[in-house]
């Protein structure tokens, strides 16, 4: 239960703010954060795959010592991969949900898509990182918790620009912009020395997190951009 709470905290911390913060007359999506939540957990499971096949099949490992692969294995792996399966696994479920029965208002689709970058991290850090010493487990619920649901902003921002606009162009912008943030958010490690990771890593989330905020903040509450 304690390693289930140090994996998870943030994640529930961040959701209830953004709901607190935003829903004043309308009751906020529950099942629709619910779906979008379950998603954000399976597509886990072709990230990790997919992961596992660059560090077994090929030499894109992305602790590697060489640091060009090392680079690349972060940039494929963490960056497109990681990235492709969230933002599909949320543009999927926004086509096959009847639109009758869930309300898609922008702001819906900008936390659905929050929830599911916070429940791929929340995953991530069980899976992947569990391990680690209660210290670390707090420092990546303050980093890398925020940075995949900063991730998850950026792609509810997009999906909902996309369905308002019907088009795709969109989904590219939002989907390489979260591809660069993190892939360098992965990699400071490899371009500075060691005991400037951290930092760079505290600034490059808090500034994330700064943003996220701002922006959730003007999201209008009763914004509709898809028609049902």
């Amino acid at each position: 239960m304690n390693l289930l709470i140090l994996c998870t905290w943030s994640c529930i911390l961040i959701y209830i703010w953004m709901v607190k913060s935003k829903y004043y007359w309308l009751k906020p999506p529950i099942k629709l954060c619910i779906l979008f939540g379950t998603g954000g957990v399976l597509s886990t499971i072709p990230a990790l795959i997919f992961n596992l096949f660059l560090s077994r099949e090929t030499e894109l490992w992305v602790y590697s010592s060489n640091k060009i692969h090392s680079f690349l294995g972060f940039f494929i792996g963490a960056g497109l991969g990681e990235e492709f399966w969230k933002l599909s696994t949320g543009v999927l479920l926004l086509f096959v949900i009847p639109a009758n029965k869930f309300r898609l208002y922008q702001a819906d689709i900008v936390l659905g898509f929050v929830t599911l970058g916070l429940a791929f991290g929340a995953v991530e850090n069980l899976v992947a990182y569990s391990h680690l010493d209660i210290e670390l487990l707090i420092s990546r619920g303050l980093i890398a918790i925020p940075l995949h649901g900063s991730m998850g902003m950026i792609h509810g921002l997009a999906a909902a620009k996309s369905f308002e606009r019907c088009s795709t162009i969109p989904l590219f912008i939002g989907y390489f912009i979260s591809v660069i943030i993190h892939t360098f958010c992965d990699t400071w490690n490899i371009i500075l020395p060691l005991e400037f990771t951290h930092y760079f890593l505290t600034l490059t989330a808090a500034a994330l997190i700064f943003l996220g905020a701002k922006t959730w903040r003007k999201i209008p509450e009763m914004k509709s951009v898809i028609q049902s």
